[in-house]
């Protein structure tokens, strides 16, 4: 069996400049991929620009400025867990008492299916379509937006007081 390699802590934040490298390094490489998937779909998105888009409220440049701040963010998380992936790497090869080299080919967790996620998906997806094909206006969406985060927390409290 071959000896494993300790792997740079330094490099492996270095390489996550490019989100997902430094993960692929340390050798999470489904891990790395996926992170490469989204940081390259967040460019194209951002690449786009708000304004290519017919309506002032499609859903892609309501969400256009969140999309720029969650692109500093996701940098920034890539480029501190690659460091600590490398960091556990390194004391589970030293055998740090309580520390486990972890499973690299792990598959991804499992999505649990939900007919309230399924429903709302199908409402976003018909109210977006009503919008492209029968030109219905969403205007009221930019101020009404915030009501979709309430009925989520409220059904969020109820479910944690009945799962009590």
């Amino acid at each position: 069996m071959p000896r494993l390699q300790r792997k740079s802590p330094f490099l492996a934040g270095l390489l996550s400049l490019m989100p997902g490298i430094g993960q692929i390094y340390v050798g999470y490489y489904a891990l790395g991929f996926i992170h490469i998937a989204v940081f390259a779909m967040t460019i194209a998105l951002l690449a786009s620009g708000p304004y290519q888009f017919a309506s002032p409220f499609s859903p892609i440049r309501l969400f256009y400025p969140a999309l720029s701040i969650f692109l500093g963010f996701f940098v920034i998380y890539n480029i501190v867990d690659a460091v600590q992936r490398a960091t556990l790497y390194n004391l589970a090869i030293d055998g740090v008492q309580g520390i486990k080299l972890p499973d690299m080919n792990a598959s991804m967790p499992k999505i649990r299916v939900s007919e309230g996620g399924g429903v709302a998906l199908i409402a976003f997806g018909l109210l977006l379509l009503s919008n492209t094909l029968f030109g219905l206006p969403l205007y009221w969406l930019a101020s009404w937006w915030p009501m979709g985060l309430v009925v989520l927390g409220v059904y969020l409290v109820v479910k944690a007081r009945q799962e009590r």
